[in-house]
C-alpha cells in the first residue's frame, strides 16, 4: 500500500498544487489532438471526448470502432498518461450525438472498444480506463427497467453491460455555496425521494459501484451559484467529507477535483483569492488515501471464446405450427394465457423480407420476426455450453432492428445449468418473474427509443460464475401491443476467463453439434455483421 493525496483540480490552476503531488483532470477533443503531454507535476486523468454539444461525447454507434482507434492512437502517443475517461455524462442531453439518447448498453459497448484499443498500445497494457461520470439529477434517459430515468440505475445498467470496468469517474455538486450542503442528507422531491439533493449524491452512485473499484470524483462545485469569492470553509468541508468517507468504506474515493480552472464557463474559480485561501487551508490537512501499488502489476485478464453461434436461420416445430422459425440450436419458450384465444396467445416467428412485406426495411436476408400479443414475453434459449466451473463467463449477442412498426425491449442473460427451460415451452403469465429469476440478466435495450431501423442492436450479459459444468444463453423479448421485431441475427458468443487450468472443452458424451455452433458466421453477412471474427 502507498498513500496518495486526494487533492485534484479540473484544468488547473496547477500552481495551486505546488506543495502536493495531486491529480490533474484534463479534457481533450479526440479529433483535435494526437497526443496528451503532462505539463504538470501531478498524475493526469485525461477525459477523451468525441466532441461537444451535438457532436456527442461519444459518437454514433456506427462510429464506435473509428473512435476507439483514434483513442488508441492518442494513448500510444502519450507515454506519461495512464488514466483515461471515455466521454462525459452520457445520460445528459447536452452530450448526445445529434440529439439521440445514449442508452447504457450503447455506452458500455463503446467503452469496451475504447478500453481494448488503449490497452493494445505498448506501455498502456495496465492503464486505468474509467467509465464516464453520470450526471446526477438528470432524468432524461428512460427505458424498460428504468421508467423514471434514474441516473443511479443508469450507472448500474452501464456496469451490467460492461461486466468489469477499470474504474469510475463521478460528478457530484451542491445546490448553492453553503457549507452545510456538503454533508446534507436532504433528499429530492418525489419520485426521487430516495436520492440525495446535494454533494452526497456521490454516495448514491457508490451504492452500485463494485466494492473496491477505483473511484475518482472529477468534477465538484456549487452548481447553482458558481464559485463565490469567499472563504467560508466550503472547500475544506468537501475534502473533510471525502476523508471521512474513505476511513469507513471498502471503496475509497481516490481524488476530488474542483471544477474548473480554465476560464471557459461560469464555474471558473482561478481568479477568486478567497477560494484559494479555502483551498490552501484544506491542503494543509494533507488528506491521503491508501492505494495498492501492486494492482498495476496484476496480470491482464484474458478471455477465451468458448462458444460462437452464427445464429443461422433454423426451424422449430412446436405443436405442428410451422410459423415457429427461430435460429438453429435455440428453442422458443413463451408465456401462454389460458384465458385468451389461441389466435392471440402464441408468438408468431415467421420469416419475412422486404420483397413480400413492405414494413421490413432490409431485403437482403429473411428476417426472424417475433409478433407477440397477449403473450407479453418470450425467450430464445440456447443449447448447453460446456464450461469450467469456478471461472467467470460472459456473453454478447447481435441482431438487426428491421421492422418499422414494432417496439418493445430485449436483454441477454446466462443460466447456470438448465434453469427452468426443460422442454416445458409454455409458461402461464404469473410465472414470468419466477422464470426470469433463474437468469443472470444484462441490461434492457428498448427499441422504442434510440435504435433506428436497419441498425444493429448489441446485447451483453454480466459475468456469471458457473457451478453446473455448463450454462445456457437466454434472449428475452418483451413486446408492446403491436409486437417486437428482431431480425438478421449475426452472432451469439460466450467467453470464459482463463486461468492456469486447461482450456474449457466440450463434454464428449453430449449430443451437441459443436461443428455447427462453432462455425464462422456465414459469408453473406460479411458486409453487415457487427462483431469481428
Amino acid at each position: 500500500m502507498t498513500k496518495r493525496s486526494i487533492y485534484a483540480l479540473h484544468e488547473g490552476p496547477w500552481d495551486w498544487m505546488m506543495d502536493v503531488e495531486g491529480w490533474a483532470v484534463i479534457t481533450v477533443h479526440a479529433w483535435q489532438v494526437e497526443e496528451v503531454r503532462n505539463e504538470t507535476s501531478h498524475v493526469p486523468i485525461v477525459r477523451l471526448n468525441n466532441g461537444y454539444g451535438s457532436d456527442g461525447t461519444i459518437p454514433w454507434m456506427a462510429e464506435y470502432n473509428r473512435f476507439a482507434e483514434r483513442l488508441g492512437l492518442i494513448a500510444g502517443n502519450s507515454p506519461d498518461v495512464h488514466h483515461w475517461i471515455i466521454g462525459n455524462e452520457p445520460n445528459h442531453e447536452q452530450e448526445w450525438p445529434g440529439g439521440m439518447k445514449i442508452y447504457p448498453e450503447e455506452y458500455g459497448r463503446c467503452y469496451v472498444k475504447c478500453r481494448e484499443a488503449i490497452k493494445a498500445r505498448p506501455g498502456h497494457e495496465r492503464d486505468q480506463v474509467l467509465v464516464a461520470a453520470i450526471a446526477p439529477w438528470t432524468a432524461k434517459v428512460t427505458y424498460a427497467g428504468n421508467e423514471r430515468g434514474d441516473w443511479v440505475q443508469y450507472l448500474a445498467d452501464v456496469i451490467a453491460s460492461i461486466g468489469d470496468a477499470d474504474g469510475y469517474a463521478l460528478h457530484s455538486y451542491t445546490h448553492g455555496h453553503a457549507v452545510g450542503h456538503v454533508t446534507s442528507g436532504d433528499s429530492m422531491d418525489p419520485p426521487f425521494q430516495d436520492r440525495h439533493y446535494h454533494f452526497r449524491a456521490y454516495r448514491d452512485f457508490m451504492s452500485v459501484i463494485p466494492r473496491g473499484a477505483p473511484v475518482y470524483i472529477t468534477e465538484c462545485c456549487p452548481v447553482d451559484t458558481g464559485w463565490l469569492n469567499m472563504n467560508i470553509g466550503y472547500v475544506q468541508a468537501l475534502y473533510r467529507e471525502i476523508d471521512e468517507w474513505n476511513q469507513h468504506t471498502g471503496t475509497p474515493v481516490r481524488c476530488l477535483a474542483l471544477y474548473r480552472g480554465i476560464e471557459a464557463d461560469r464555474w471558473y474559480f482561478a481568479d477568486k483569492g478567497q477560494v484559494r485561501q479555502d483551498w490552501d487551508q484544506a491542503l494543509a490537512q494533507n488528506y491521503t488515501v491508501d492505494i495498492d501499488e501492486g494492482e498495476d502489476e496484476m496480470p491482464e485478464e484474458q478471455w477465451m471464446q468458448v462458444y460462437l453461434h452464427a445464429m443461422e436461420r433454423g426451424f422449430y416445430d412446436q405443436g405442428g405450427k410451422p410459423e415457429f422459425t427461430v435460429p438453429k440450436g435455440m428453442q422458443l419458450y413463451y408465456l401462454h394465457n389460458a384465458d385468451v384465444d389461441t389466435e392471440f396467445n402464441e408468438p408468431e416467428t415467421d420469416q419475412k423480407d422486404a420483397e413480400t412485406q413492405s414494413e421490413v426495411y432490409e431485403g437482403r436476408y429473411a428476417a426472424v420476426i417475433m409478433f407477440q400479443f397477449s403473450t407479453g414475453a418470450a425467450w430464445l434459449v440456447g443449447d448447453p455450453v460446456y464450461v469450467q466451473n469456478g471461472r467467470p463467463v460472459r456473453a454478447d449477442a447481435h441482431y438487426m432492428h428491421v421492422f418499422q412498426n414494432a417496439g418493445g425491449g430485449s436483454r441477454l442473460g446466462l443460466v447456470d445449468g438448465d434453469g427452468p427451460f426443460l422442454q416445458q415451452h409454455a409458461f402461464p403469465p404469473e410465472q414470468r418473474e419466477a422464470v426470469a429469476s433463474h437468469v443472470t440478466w444484462g441490461g434492457w435495450r428498448d427499441t422504442y427509443h434510440g435504435i433506428p431501423q436497419r441498425q444493429w442492436v448489441e446485447l451483453t450479459s454480466p459475468q456469471l460464475m458457473p457451478t453446473q459444468g455448463y450454462v445456457r444463453p437466454v434472449l428475452e423479448f418483451a413486446s408492446n401491443d403491436a409486437g417486437f421485431a428482431a431480425g438478421h441475427f449475426d452472432a451469439l458468443r460466450i467467453e470464459q476467463l482463463l486461468g492456469e487450468e486447461p482450456e474449457p472443452s466440450p463434454d464428449p458424451d453430449a449430443e451437441i453439434d459443436y461443428e455447427r455452433i462453432r462455425a464462422i458466421v456465414r459469408e453473406e453477412l460479411d458486409k453487415t455483421k457487427l462483431v469481428g471474427r
